[in-house]
Parts: C-alpha cells; structure tokens; sequence
C-alpha cells in the first residue's frame, strides 16, 4: 500500500517579468494546468491566478497595485491526500524525478515540496526561484 500525503509549496519567483508572461512559463512547466484570473473575491488584496488538475491546485499571486515588490508568490496545494502515483500522474512524471521517495510530513502534518518545486521550475523555465521566506 502506498502512503498518501498532503503535499504543499510556497515558492517566490522574480518579478522581472510580467505576470502574463510568468502564467505563460508556468502552464508549459505544468502541462495540464490552465490558469485563469480569481474574480471570485476569494483573494480581494492581490491580483490571483489559478489553475487545477485534478486534485492539484496552483495560485500564482501578483503584486498588488498600491504596494511595490519584486516577487510573485507560487502556491501549490492539494485538496485531498494523495499517494505517489497519484501525484505523478497529475503534476508530471519530470518533477517527480526531483522529489525523495522518503519526503515526510512536517509538523503541520504536509509534505512541504517547495525546494524541488523550486528546482523543477528553475530547470524547464528561465524564471528565477526561490523558496518563499
């Protein structure tokens, strides 16, 4: 029986370039992943983007227009605990390759997968990441 587990990452990217142009880097990094604007108000103080494959979610944060910042936020989270299969075969099999088979659960009880996040995203794109602090 393979171990489920709840999976999550919260990495910075480089606001060097536009936020239309890091979504378009994203999507091709994340195949399967299409985002769209939040106009739901679930995210009222910045500018959200989201994207879902199956039990996989991606929000990508922006930067609020009254504040200057020189990154964008990258969330990753899942709606259910999952096993490892299951998680390959909605995130890719490339970014699996990264992840340790022996990853364990923090103390909040997630697998916090934000440095392999970091060094998928930093291989198959040219944004600059790093892990949020």
């Amino acid at each position: 029986m393979l171990l489920k587990k709840d999976y999550l990452a919260t990495i910075e990217i480089t606001a060097v370039s536009s936020i239309k142009s890091v979504l378009i880097q994203l999507a091709k990094a994340f195949n399967g992943f299409e985002f769209f604007e939040d106009t739901s108000g679930r995210f009222e103080e910045v500018p959200a983007f989201v994207a879902k494959n199956g039990s996989v979610n991606l929000t990508l944060f922006g930067i609020p227009e009254d504040e200057e910042s020189d990154v964008y936020i990258l969330e990753l989270s899942c709606d259910e605990s999952m096993d490892r299969d299951a998680f390959e075969g909605i995130i890719g099999s490339e970014l699996m390759n990264i992840l340790p088979v022996e990853l364990v659960a923090g103390v909040n009880g997630y697998t916090d997968i934000s440095s392999c996040l970091v060094s998928y995203i930093n291989s198959v794109s040219n944004l600059e990441c790093s892990i949020a602090e």
